[in-house]
């Protein structure tokens, strides 16, 4: 049987629409693809994606055993100052969390990362906490994003009370014709000293991670969470991308990006 093109794009429309859905409304979801630390390069991240962890299932959680843990957690509220600066409050009434389960392929070894979204208003704001557990060891970090009808950026990010990231405003008519590898604010001359970053047993070192990508090219990268990047659910974006194929926060669909401390060895 053949397909007319019409045809052929709304029922590619449909299954975008019906599976964000499924995703994010089901108790637990199976499917390959994997959460990826805040603290990696463009290109290690690209290298990461054939290396250890798939992702085998993600659950929604009840939240509210987190939220006391997250209230009194400087790296929380290092972000949320962040946020009320350019004009957001928390709404923690509206907050979420899920628990990603991945494993390691090359030794089996397990690790849980859960996500906990609190979202801001005005509603394009948000605000995720992770924690990972990972075997015996975990760390945890907090990051904020906010979402205009064409951009989503990362506007802040700690680590162990430490703020990694600061982004002070943003501009919501902000347009790129064209996409970079390299992101911009990627200076020489202007990159930090590894040895002011946090965790030093960790060999930190210097690199480039993006802040700032095109929505679009986001959703179209990965088609499952399209509709859900399209629609302003900063959270559900944010977790479905990096579920499905966080590959998409890097390469061409990266606009702009900042130095930030990575490290050799992540628990």
């Amino acid at each position: 049987m053949q397909f007319s093109k019409k045809r052929l794009l709304v029922i590619l429309i449909i299954i975008s629409l019906i599976l964000p859905i499924l995703l994010f409304t089901s108790k637990k979801y199976n499917f390959y693809g994997r959460l990826c630390p805040c603290s990696m390069s463009l290109q290690s991240r690209q290298e990461d994606l054939s290396n250890v962890f798939k992702t085998i299932s993600i659950n929604r959680t009840n939240v509210q055993k987190y939220i006391s843990k997250i209230l009194i957690s400087k790296d929380y509220h290092n972000v949320l100052n962040i946020v009320k600066t350019m004009g957001f409050v928390e709404n923690i009434s509206g907050a979420e969390a899920y628990i990603i389960k991945q494993i390691n392929l090359k030794n089996n070894i397990t690790r849980i990362v859960i996500a906990i979204g609190i979202p801001c208003i005005p509603s394009h704001a948000s605000i995720i906490y992770w924690i990972y557990k990972f075997d015996n060891d975990s760390f945890e970090y907090a990051e904020a994003y906010i979402m205009t009808s064409r951009i989503l950026y990362l506007v802040g990010r700690s680590y162990r009370g430490k703020i990694l990231y600061q982004r002070n405003e943003i501009d919501p008519i902000y347009e790129k014709s064209t996409f970079i590898r390299l992101p911009p604010g990627c200076d020489e001359n202007n990159k930090p000293d590894p040895n002011d970053c946090p965790d030093q047993d960790r060999a930190p070192y210097i690199c480039c991670v993006c802040d700032e990508w095109d929505l679009f090219k986001l959703g179209m990268c990965c088609g499952p969470c399209l509709v859900t990047c399209l629609s302003g659910n900063v959270i559900g974006c944010i977790i479905c991308v990096f579920g499905w194929c966080p590959f998409c926060f890097n390469n061409d669909n990266c606009l702009s990006g900042h130095w930030e401390c990575c490290y050799q060895f992540p628990p």
